[in-house]
């Protein structure tokens, strides 16, 4: 099964998103992080095979990178 974690400062766009995915067999929604400034944390903590993010300003090409080492 593999492990999803959600990254969304929109609640009811997580949501939205955790309810569809909940129905999908082979997926299991481990955790929804609100805010990018702790997803490092989160993804140590989760170790999720898929992360899901909305793209907002805080987002910058630096988070990106240190995303692509934490989860190759």
């Amino acid at each position: 099964m593999a492990k999803v974690m959600l990254c969304a400062d929109e609640p009811i766009l997580a949501e939205g998103l955790r309810q569809t995915l909940s129905n999908v067999s082979g997926l299991e929604i481990v955790n929804y992080c609100p805010v990018v400034a702790d997803l490092h944390e989160q993804i140590r903590i989760f170790q999720p095979d898929i992360l899901l993010l909305e793209v907002t300003s805080e987002v910058t090409f630096s988070v990106l990178s240190g995303l692509r080492t934490a989860l190759p």
